[in-house]
C-alpha cells in the first residue's frame, strides 16, 4: 500500500527533525555562487547545501530501445499462489501481482505499437503468470505508460545526489 508507506516515511522523516512544507511543490533549483542551494517552494526559498533529486521519471532519458507499460487491475481472479509473479517472453515481458483489496495488477512490458488492447490480452493469453486473469473483468480502464529503462550521467556529485528514478529507471 503505497500511500500507507509514504504517510510512514512522512512521519519518521518529521519525528528526527525533518522541516515538511505541504502541500507544496519544489521549483527548479538553482545553485548560488558560493555554492550553496536555492530550491522555491510554496512562496518560499529553501537554502541547502546539498540536493537530493528526487523528481521521479523524466520524460527522453531512455537509451535502450522504448518499451511500453500496459496494465489493468482485474477483479474476480484467483493468482495461483497468491505471489507476484514474473515471466520473460520472447516479445515482452509480464509482471503481475494480487493487491490488499482483492484485484490482481497485470502489467506487460512491451514495444506496442498499435492495438494495444488486442496485444496485451495476447501477451496474457500466452504467459503462465498471467493467463488467470482472462477468467476475470478488467476493473476500470486499460493503462499505459513509458518504461523505456535508462539511466543518467551524472547521479551524484559533491553536492547533490539523484535518487530512484531520478538516477536510473527499469520499469514503471
Amino acid at each position: 500500500d503505497r500511500g500507507r508507506f509514504d504517510a510512514l516515511l512522512l512521519e519518521r522523516a518529521q519525528r528526527f527533525g525533518a522541516r515538511v512544507i505541504q502541500p507544496a511543490r519544489a521549483g527548479q533549483p538553482t545553485r548560488r555562487a558560493d555554492g550553496r542551494w536555492l530550491v522555491p517552494v510554496a512562496g518560499t526559498t529553501v537554502e541547502a547545501s546539498a540536493l537530493v533529486d528526487a523528481t521521479g521519471r523524466k520524460v527522453g532519458r531512455g537509451r535502450a530501445p522504448r518499451t511500453v507499460a500496459v496494465w489493468a487491475y482485474w477483479r474476480g481472479v484467483e493468482a495461483p499462489d497468491r505471489m507476484a509473479g514474473v515471466e520473460a517472453g520472447h516479445d515482452a515481458w509480464c509482471w503481475g501481482v494480487p493487491l490488499p483489496d482483492g484485484l490482481f495488477n497485470a502489467a506487460v512490458f512491451s514495444d506496442f505499437g498499435r492495438g494495444a488492447a488486442a496485444v496485451y490480452r495476447d501477451r496474457l493469453r500466452r504467459s503462465s503468470v498471467l493467463r488467470h486473469c482472462l477468467s476475470g473483468v478488467i476493473d476500470g480502464r486499460l493503462r499505459g505508460c513509458d518504461a523505456t529503462p535508462y539511466a543518467v550521467d551524472d547521479p551524484i556529485g559533491c553536492d547533490y545526489v539523484r535518487v530512484g528514478e531520478a538516477s536510473y529507471a527499469i520499469d514503471p
